[in-house]
């Protein structure tokens, strides 16, 4: 959640991820509501290490942690770590 009424509450976390230089994944959906694609993008964009955005189209920050989208992030996540050699 990098928008700015998450600020507030997490705003100390964000630099310590931004300046982290190991392989990060951020996946969310089109409609997050805390915090939108752009800015998640341009956050990543100027942050150290090897980092990647994928965003589930049609679905809310909420609905993403349900679990009807465990399955989908999981599968996201592994095939992230694939690539990573992370994960045989």
């Amino acid at each position: 959640t990098w928008g700015f009424p998450a600020s507030v509450a997490f705003g100390r976390h964000f630099g310590a991820v931004q300046q982290c230089d190991k392989p990060k994944l951020f996946i969310q959906g089109e409609h997050d509501e805390f915090t939108g694609v752009s800015t998640l993008q341009a956050k990543m964009a100027h942050a150290a290490g090897d980092n990647e955005v994928v965003v589930v189209p049609g679905v809310g920050h909420f609905e993403l942690e349900s679990p009807a989208y465990d399955d989908h992030v999981a599968e996201l996540s592994a095939a992230w770590l694939r690539t990573k050699g992370l994960l045989v």
